[in-house]
């Protein structure tokens, strides 16, 4: 099974299982999840890309710039990174 101390977590309900990675990891953990993912189960029928984060300033300038890249990375990044690593792993669709 996927070991927790990669960030990752697991679970099961009505009969399916379910995948998550915690905060929306980061470069080559996404990586390393869609990897182990798919070297245990095959494949990937459905993701979801469910993480957002919101830099809570006010004004918006007094935010940093750690805060602006984690900002940047979860909610622009981990959409276009976490499906372009897993496509190769997924069913074809429609279209």
């Amino acid at each position: 099974m996927i070991p927790a101390k990669l960030n990752f977590g697991c679970a099961r309900r009505d009969g399916a299982l379910f995948l998550f990675l915690r905060s929306g990891g980061r470069g080559c953990l996404r990586r390393i999840f869609v990897d182990r993912t798919v070297s245990e189960f095959g494949q990937i029928d459905t993701l979801v890309k469910n993480a957002a984060f919101q830099i809570e300033r006010s004004p918006l300038a007094d935010a940093g710039e750690e805060e602006w890249d984690k900002t940047f990375d979860i909610n622009a990044g981990l959409a276009f990174q976490l499906p372009r690593l897993a496509a190769p792993h997924m069913p074809r669709g429609f279209g």
